[in-house]
């Protein structure tokens, strides 16, 4: 009950009193109308609705909640499908400029990209945090003979790596997928910057409950 909302200043029906708040033992029990633990399509706006819709895991309302943590009862699982690909080249030269003097340069790339856990836990809609891992490295010898019996050698190399992880959406979109206009976001980009709009991300502190 500590995390469910209140019903002050909200008119329920009988119907919605019994099916929709909060009593011990819900949902085998009627209501007392005191907390919300579903609140009727009626009191969301149509944003809400196309939030819930889209975002929110697909599963029977009836699955229990845990009311202290806001989890998922019974063990709620599902699966999202997920594609990684790996490419890999290695280039190499190698040149005598002479026969004592040797050198050889080897190049190698390699890029990791796709995703394997979730952008944010239970929204499922979110899919899955995308993660493009770039490597590159670059390494160099050089063999000097002395004599038949000394080789002198010199070993150099770099290494530069790139990971980005981000979710699928950019703001602008995901404010579009749950039906705001381009005024509204266009008046949200105001508010917050304009050059966040374009960022990958999501906003799930917004919330729009219909007075």
């Amino acid at each position: 009950p500590d995390l469910l909302p209140s019903t002050a200043g909200v008119t329920l029906t009988p119907e919605e009193i019994a099916t929709d708040t909060y009593c011990d033992g819900w949902p085998n029990c009627t209501g007392d109308g005191q907390q919300f633990v579903i609140i009727p399509p009626r009191l969301l706006n149509p944003n809400v609705q196309q939030l819930i819709s889209t975002y929110f895991p697909k599963i029977d309302p009836a699955i229990p909640i845990d009311t202290s943590t806001g989890r998922i009862g019974q063990l709620f699982q599902t699966l999202m499908p997920s594609n990684t690909t790996r490419d890999l080249g290695t280039l190499r030269i190698d040149h005598d400029f002479s026969d004592r003097d040797h050198v050889y340069g080897v190049y190698n790339a390699q890029e990791l990209s796709g995703g394997n856990s979730a952008v944010r836990s239970p929204f499922t809609g979110l899919g899955l945090t995308q993660r493009v891992r770039r490597t590159h490295t670059l390494s160099g010898s050089y063999v000097r003979t002395i004599r038949n019996n000394i080789i002198n050698e010199a070993r150099g190399g770099f290494n530069r790596e790139f990971i980005y992880r981000h979710s699928n959406t950019t703001l602008q979109s995901f404010l579009s997928s749950i039906g705001l206009d381009q005024s509204a976001i266009d008046a949200y980009g105001a508010a917050v910057g304009p050059a966040e709009l374009g960022t990958h991300g999501h906003r799930f502190q917004i919330y729009f409950i219909r007075s």
